[in-house]
């Protein structure tokens, strides 16, 4: 089972990522290149991430910067003003889930985060 799994909800705009368990930085690449080649997801699709139950000790910011990098390489052509909401409870990954947010000032995906799921809503 992946660290991150998808949900995707094309006829609401969005889709889940549910985060669980120890996440490693390879986790964000690999976890992001198998929902990109999913055929039900659409750029710019709207995102719920939920790690509430994530281990985010392995994620460094070099992690975070290839990820964004990533995303604007995929979508950043196809698709303008995508959300993303994070649902980030714990210290560790609301910080590091911040530290994502500020990387994407200029980008195509909007990021906020949040510590409850009713606010990220």
């Amino acid at each position: 089972m992946m660290p991150v799994s998808f949900e995707i909800h094309t006829d609401q705009g969005f889709f889940v990522s549910t985060w669980g368990g120890e996440i490693m930085d390879s986790d964000l690449q690999s976890s992001y290149e198998t929902l990109f080649r999913d055929k039900a997801f659409k750029p710019g699709l709207n995102e719920i991430a939920d790690m509430s139950d994530a281990y985010m000790k392995g994620v460094t910011s070099n992690g975070l910067q290839t990820l964004s990098w990533m995303v604007r390489q995929r979508l950043g052509d196809e698709c303008v003003g995508f959300k993303t909401a994070i649902i980030a409870p714990e210290d560790l990954s609301f910080g590091l889930s911040r530290m994502y947010e500020m990387l994407n000032d200029d980008s195509p995906e909007s990021v906020k985060v949040f510590r409850e799921r009713d606010e990220a809503r």
